[in-house]
């Protein structure tokens, strides 16, 4: 199968100022770190694409945004699951006073975790007082699949990646633990 391969190099999804509307844009600053940009309130431009970012078709123009508000890089609508791999490292399962696992721990969260950056995490009523659910934070790679994929050999594993970014998993301690 083909690698992915898209006009955009890095994407971000925001409300641009221009129009109070969301699109989709690649950075127009090349070295920008977009995530310590809008944490330092600094302005970010950028490029509009046009397409969906699911779509290696979509086009990068050369009309410049300036970022609102940034959101999270594909919509609620665009994500139709959320697979996580727990335990993974070693010192992680340390940490959690956990053996580590003979095979990959697999779990799911609801699309509705999905939150953009600098937005407030709310703790749900039945996950608080926190000295006794004390929630943890743990920064995640996640990756984007862009592509239907089932039974992928390691070696065309990459094949199905659309892009890479961050993320701040957090998670009752008290349900790691039980």
């Amino acid at each position: 199968m083909a690698a992915i391969h898209t006009q955009w190099t890095r994407l971000i999804r925001f409300v641009a100022k221009e129009t109070s509307r969301v699109h989709v844009g690649q950075p127009v600053q090349e070295d920008l770190d977009v995530g310590l940009a809008a944490y330092h309130g600094a302005p970010i431009k950028a490029f509009e694409i046009i397409g969906s970012a699911l779509d290696p078709a979509a086009q990068v123009t050369t009309k410049v945004l300036t970022v609102k508000s940034l959101l999270t890089p594909l919509s609620r609508e665009e994500v139709k699951v959320v697979r996580c791999l727990g335990l993974n490292y070693s010192d992680h399962a340390e940490e959690a006073h956990l053996p580590k696992p003979d095979f990959p721990i697999l779990f799911f969260k609801p699309v509705t975790a999905l939150i953009g950056p600098l937005a407030p995490v709310i703790i749900p009523k039945v996950a608080q007082p926190p000295k006794e659910h004390r929630p943890d934070y743990e920064v995640e790679l996640t990756i984007v699949i862009g592509k239907a994929a089932k039974n992928v050999s390691e070696a065309d594993a990459l094949d199905y990646v659309l892009a890479y970014t961050g993320a701040n998993d957090v998670t009752p301690l008290f349900s790691r633990s039980e």
